[in-house]
């Protein structure tokens, strides 16, 4: 969630409106926006992450007269000249830019506080703090294109960064400037990139900081926009955010002619067929298509019949530019619903030949949870994905062979196979919470997945409800671990037996695996002393782990 601020005076300007306190609060909640502040001056709102279209206060604007029905209809923004020029080399760092100019914008003290919040806004939602999204924004009379985008040594290129009246490298501007933290991200690569013009005059350090050469003040009127990172498609999104804002303020909005990548920005209207019946299915109304189609253009949208046999009432919905989270028919439904007004929907009793009832395994659950809090232990919830090295290398055991559930290609190390166990990332939690009072007693309840080999010798992957139980303090043994087992089984009226076994995670003789009939459902013990240290963990530590779906 990002939260924004503006002005209401500026608000009302942009929808040439007066907007009274009581209306603000009755319409910004059911827009999708949550009021954090509301006074005469200013209003402060939470946004969802699916909309970044209205991080900024024009955008906003926008979206509220579509919702005011002070406008209607799908808006088309142009597109002129034949632009500059921008020339990509390649940049190993930072590969992928667009660009776009905007022309005659009046830039006033608010209109700059709005586009340096989108900006910023921008750079921590869809950016991910700058590492995929990064974005520059320049007054375009104070530099000479073509531009270039090129990747340079950091220990020899200089220029003057932002704030900054000295020359710096780009390495002094990573050690000595307080964006410089941003340079992390391409601590992996010996060169990094810049945007020059054709005197070599440097306009910015993505994603780190732009030059003094090219600042925004009130003064400027033509901007130049990059927009640098490692997607493509995000990086077209993202420019359209931005330039479409600008020409709510009156902005005109030209190309540039990117090497490779060809002009931008693409402000191209995407549709998407959208099924009426689906519509009137989803909300459990019964809109005609003249209602569907009022709708959609007072949310902005473009309508266009496709065709209309029988009950396959398949239309084209026209989707804005600025719009970048329209995925799917279920998106424009979700619009529909926001326009025609939660509040009028008439809860009804679903038409169905059952009576809904309680799982009875989730009933076991439940029961178990309230034992093992009644027994003084706090659940905590881990991530299913993790790796070997947690799961079986900390825990001084080895991989199994054709029982992991492995990742073909994981975003990073940490997170490489689905878990099989859950003790493991206990341990991981006692670890991080060394500073906490003890004795620290946990538990956790959730899914494990394995392989496991079927008759026809295939294997399949197999869902396991599992439960984990730990406890650290200076004082505890086996005996307590034990105890604390027959407790939980004489809740469950559950029978069972301890056998010994050669589980390396635990101490030789403080052992055991946990027998119900034929059936092996878990094993406890006292975690090893090497297990501890792998965990950097200084406290002994008892644990044990269940398979619900052999003893429930």
């Amino acid at each position: 969630m990002s939260v924004v601020e503006f002005k209401i005076n500026e608000l009302e300007k942009l929808i040439d409106k007066t907007l009274s306190d009581e209306l603000l609060k009755d319409k910004i909640p059911m827009m999708g926006c949550d009021i954090e502040y509301l006074d005469k001056e200013k209003v402060r709102y939470e946004i969802f992450p699916n909309r970044p279209d209205l991080l900024s206060q024009e955008g906003f604007a926008r979206a509220l007269k579509y919702f005011l029905d002070l406008d209607k209809g799908l808006k088309k923004y142009e597109v002129n000249g034949k632009g500059v020029k921008l020339n990509k080399k390649r940049v190993k760092a930072r590969p992928k830019i667009t660009a776009a100019i905007v022309k005659n914008v009046e830039i006033t003290e608010e209109i700059l506080k709005s586009l340096m919040q989108l900006q910023e806004k921008l750079h921590k939602t869809i950016g991910r703090n700058r590492e995929k999204v990064a974005i520059g924004i320049h007054d375009l009379d104070n530099v000479n294109p073509p531009f270039t985008y090129k990747q340079v040594k950091p220990g020899k290129f200089k220029f003057n960064p932002l704030g900054c009246e000295e020359e710096l490298t780009l390495k002094e501007i990573k050690e000595k400037h307080e964006k410089g933290k941003y340079a992390n991200i391409l601590k992996e690569h010996d060169k990094w990139p810049v945007i020059v013009d054709s005197n070599n005059k440097t306009l910015s350090f993505p994603p780190v900081i732009n030059s003094q050469n090219t600042e925004v003040t009130k003064e400027t009127r033509n901007l130049f926009i990059d927009v640098t990172g490692t997607h493509q498609e995000t990086l077209e999104k993202t420019l359209n955010i931005i330039v479409t804002t600008l020409a709510e303020r009156g902005g005109e909005i030209h190309k540039v002619k990117i090497k490779g990548v060809g002009e931008r920005p693409n402000l191209e209207i995407e549709e998407i067929d959208v099924d009426l019946d689906y519509v009137n299915k989803m909300l459990g109304v019964d809109f005609t298509e003249l209602q569907f189609e009022e709708h959609l253009k007072r949310m902005g949208y473009g309508f266009k019949e496709k065709r209309s046999l029988g009950y396959d009432r398949e239309n084209t919905v026209l989707i804005p530019p600025y719009r970048i989270d329209i995925m799917h028919p279920i998106d424009i439904v979700e619009d529909i619903a926001i326009k025609h007004g939660y509040d009028e929907f008439k809860p009804e009793i679903p038409e169905i030949a059952t009576i809904g009832n309680s799982n009875e395994m989730k009933e076991r659950e439940s029961k178990l949870k309230e034992i093992l809090i009644g027994l003084g232990y706090q659940e905590v919830k881990n991530m299913v994905l993790t790796n070997t090295k947690n799961q079986f290398e900390k825990m001084n055991r080895k991989k199994p062979e054709n029982k992991l559930i492995e990742l073909k290609n994981p975003l990073d190390k940490k997170h490489t196979v689905c878990r099989s166990n859950i003790m493991s990332q206990l341990l991981k939690n006692l670890s991080n919470n060394q500073h906490v009072s003890y004795p620290q007693r946990i538990f956790e309840l959730g899914k494990c997945l394995e392989l496991e080999k079927t008759n026809n010798n295939h294997f399949e992957a197999k869902t396991k409800i599992k439960l984990s139980l730990a406890k650290s303090d200076t004082k505890v043994n086996y005996n307590e671990a034990t105890s604390l087992l027959e407790s939980i089984m004489r809740n469950l009226d559950q029978e069972y037996k301890l056998i010994e076994t050669e589980n390396p995670s635990f101490i030789k003789g403080r052992r055991a695996k946990i027998v119900k009939g034929k059936d092996e459902i878990g094993s406890i013990g006292e975690i090893h002393p090497k297990v501890l240290n792998n965990w950097r963990i200084e406290k002994p530590v008892i644990a044990m782990e269940l398979d619900l779906d052999k003893l429930l």
